[in-house]
């Protein structure tokens, strides 16, 4: 008697043998065909799961930000660190996430849409909701009047930075640190010659 595998099973084979393919090969030169075949499935299995290609690629990007956002919620709610500590930590984790999946995140659906735009909202949208809820649930760790918009201007902001190169751990940490007031900028040592007015 034949044994069918777990819906679950199958449905995540035929996404991991996708995924594998699409970064080897790319995803326009990825056919369904090409993605049974590696499985020794019938084609009509993928169609069961899938109802076309897209709808495979829109998945592993769900199952990306899915992993991402499971492990960001994880780390935030971890209240041994103070809050500047535990952004820059957080912030580490999901630059070094990013930068390891460049590949998956620069492929193009065949509308054009780049998985990582998608991505990309959806991660925001899940981290300025988290972090909102935790300033919220603790106001001791930010006192802000307004936390959900201002923690949606700085995530906003920072993915911008990001798209646009400024990928420096440091750099990012201490936009955030001084934004928020986490930090204070330190003065300029004075010198002998220095003509600056001082405050009164």
């Amino acid at each position: 008697m034949r044994i069918s595998k777990d819906p679950k099973v199958r449905r995540q084979e035929i996404m991991d043998a996708a995924r594998e393919l699409f970064l080897k090969n790319g995803y326009e030169n990825t056919s369904v065909d090409d993605i049974v075949r590696r499985l020794s499935v019938a084609k009509g299995l993928f169609y069961y799961y899938f109802p076309k290609k897209d709808a495979i690629l829109a998945a592993i990007a769900d199952e990306f930000v899915e992993e991402v956002s499971r492990q960001f919620s994880t780390q935030l709610r971890d209240q041994t660190e103070d809050f500047s500590t535990l952004i820059r930590r957080i912030l580490g984790y999901y630059l070094t996430t990013m930068k390891h999946n460049e590949n998956l995140l620069n492929i193009k659906a065949s509308n054009g849409t780049v998985v990582s735009l998608f991505v990309r909202g959806r991660l925001e949208d899940h981290a300025i909701r988290e972090v909102t809820e935790l300033l919220r649930e603790n106001p001791s760790l930010l006192p802000l009047r307004y936390p959900e918009y201002t923690i949606h201007i700085l995530v906003r902001g920072l993915s911008d930075l990001y798209l646009n190169g400024v990928q420096d751990l440091d750099v990012l940490s201490t936009l955030i640190e001084e934004i928020l007031g986490l930090s204070r900028l330190s003065p300029e040592p004075e010198t002998a010659d220095s003509h600056q007015p001082h405050p009164s």
